[in-house]
């Protein structure tokens, strides 16, 4: 059983107007946001930064954030930039912040 662990979620996906830079196809190339997040007993305690991947429907080539061309990562930027952390990221901190506060006031 894991105590601490990490995960992943897709906050955002759209279409890159750039050609897949494998096959050269236009339009088949999304890009997808992701927000890792820490967690405790399952519950997300805090965000740990956002990562992404292109991916292209005709010929599969998938590519991390890092790996992606100029053009493919400036859509990248542009996405991760519109895309905000979901509050709820944030619930074990609130639960442990209040757990702290209750404990506090019942000593």
């Amino acid at each position: 059983m894991y105590i601490i662990g990490h995960k992943s979620i897709l906050l955002a996906k759209e279409m890159a107007q750039e050609k897949c830079p494998n096959c050269a196809s236009n339009h088949s190339v999304e890009i997808e946001v992701f927000q890792k997040y820490v967690h405790f007993f399952y519950i997300p305690y805090l965000p740990a930064g956002k990562t992404g991947v292109s991916y292209c429907s005709n010929c599969h080539q998938a590519l991390l954030d890092k790996d992606m061309p100029a053009n493919l990562k400036e859509d990248y930027q542009q996405l991760k930039a519109k895309t905000k952390i979901p509050i709820w990221m944030f619930s074990g901190m609130v639960l442990m912040i209040l757990l702290i506060i209750y404990q506090q006031n019942h000593q």
